[in-house]
C-alpha cells in the first residue's frame, strides 16, 4: 500500500485496537498473510459471519444465488440512497472513477478488434457519446448510480437488474424525474431469471456487475450466469473487495465502524474474493481478461481513484469469445 493508506492503517489500528477488535501489528513480517488471519482476525469474522448470515433458502429458492439477509439490508437503505451525505456515501464516491474506468474498458475493448454492434458512429459522435448503440446490462444496479450515468453516456439501452423490490422502486422514479433517459429500464429480477428469458440473440453488448460479488451466495452460479448474459464477442465488467489484510482492516473496520462510509454489517470478510479466483471462475465460460485495476480511497479528500493497488478494491475487465 501506498504512504496514506500505510498512514491511515496505523491510525486505525490503533483505535480498533482500544475497541478490542485486532491485536495485530500490520507491519509484523507476515501479517497481511491470510495465516495471520486466520489466527488473528478469525474471532471477529466469525462474530461478523454470525450477524450476517442468512437463513436457509426455502426449496423453491435454492437455485437462486441471492441471500434473502442481503435483500432485506438493501430494502432498509433505499429511501436514502440517493442521498450524496447518506448511508450510501461510499457509492456516491466511487460512481466517478468506476464510470472513468468502464469507458477506459470500452475503448480499450474496441481495440481488440471485437465485432463491432450494428449501426457504429463516427469517431466524433462516439466521444461525445462512447456508449452509444451498446446494449448494457447493469446486474446488482440497486437504486441506479451506475446505471443513470450510463444511459447518460449514449447507450443505446440500458437495464438495470435488481432482486430488491424496494430498491428498483426507488430507481424507476429517480429517473422518471429526468425525461431524457429513455433508453433506460428497471427490473426487479436475478440474473437466472433474466437469463431465462433471453435468447442469445437478446443477450448484451455490455454486462456490468459492480460490488455484488462479495452479496451473492453462489458465487460461480451467479458468475455463469453474467457471462451467458454477454453476447459473443461482449464485455464484462466487475468490480469486488480482495481478501486481504488490508480489505479487513479498510472496507470493515474503517469503512463500517471508524468512518461511517458504510452501514454496519454491509460486508462480510470470508465473503472477499481474490481476484485469481473471479479471474479463474470468468474465463472457464469463455471470456479472457484483457484489463484490471484497484481503486484507492484518499480519506484526506474523500476521494477516490484508480490504482495500481489492488489489495482492497478492484475491477476486472473480459472480453468474450466469440
Amino acid at each position: 500500500t501506498d504512504r496514506i493508506t500505510t498512514m491511515l492503517c496505523s491510525r486505525l489500528l490503533l483505535q480498533a485496537s482500544r475497541r478490542s477488535l485486532v491485536h495485530l501489528n500490520p507491519f509484523e513480517k507476515g501479517a497481511c498473510s491470510t495465516g495471520m488471519l486466520d489466527s488473528g482476525i478469525r474471532s471477529y469474522v466469525a462474530s461478523s459471519n454470525r450477524r450476517n448470515t442468512s437463513a436457509v433458502p426455502s426449496s423453491g429458492a435454492a437455485r437462486s444465488t441471492v441471500i434473502g439477509e442481503e435483500i432485506s439490508r438493501f430494502a432498509a437503505l433505499s429511501s436514502r440512497w440517493w442521498d450524496p451525505e447518506g448511508p450510501m456515501i461510499a457509492l456516491h464516491q466511487l460512481n466517478p472513477p468506476r464510470i472513468a474506468y468502464l469507458l477506459r474498458a470500452v475503448a480499450q475493448w474496441e481495440k481488440l478488434n471485437v465485432r463491432p454492434p450494428e449501426g457504429s458512429s463516427p469517431p466524433e459522435t462516439s466521444r461525445r457519446q462512447p456508449l452509444r448503440n451498446l446494449n448494457v446490462l447493469d446486474i446488482g444496479c440497486g437504486c441506479g448510480l451506475l446505471s443513470e450515468s450510463l444511459a447518460r453516456l449514449g447507450a443505446r439501452s440500458v437495464t438495470g437488474l435488481d432482486a430488491t423490490p424496494e430498491v428498483i422502486q426507488v430507481a424507476a422514479a429517480h429517473a422518471a424525474m429526468d425525461p431524457t433517459l429513455t433508453n433506460l429500464q428497471y427490473r426487479n429480477a436475478t440474473a437466472e431469471m433474466l437469463l431465462k428469458e433471453c435468447s442469445q440473440e437478446q443477450s448484451f453488448d455490455v454486462v456490468t456487475s459492480m460490488e455484488v460479488l462479495e452479496h451473492v451466495n453462489d458465487v460461480p452460479g451467479f458468475l455463469r450466469s453474467c457471462c451467458e448474459l454477454v453476447r459473443p464477442g461482449g464485455l464484462l465488467v466487475l468490480s469486488t473487495l480482495n481478501k486481504t489484510f488490508a480489505s479487513w482492516l479498510l472496507a470493515i473496520v474503517a469503512a463500517e465502524r471508524l468512518l461511517d462510509l458504510a452501514p454496519p454489517g454491509t460486508h462480510t470478510w470470508e465473503k472477499f474474493l481474490p481476484p485469481e479466483h473471479v479471474r479463474k471462475m470468468v474465463e472457464e465460460n469463455s471470456f479472457h481478461l484483457f484489463d484490471q485495476c484497484g481503486f484507492r480511497y484518499n480519506p484526506l479528500f474523500g476521494r477516490w481513484s484508480q490504482s495500481a493497488d489492488m489489495s482492497v478494491n478492484y475491477v476486472m475487465a473480459f472480453n468474450k469469445d466469440d
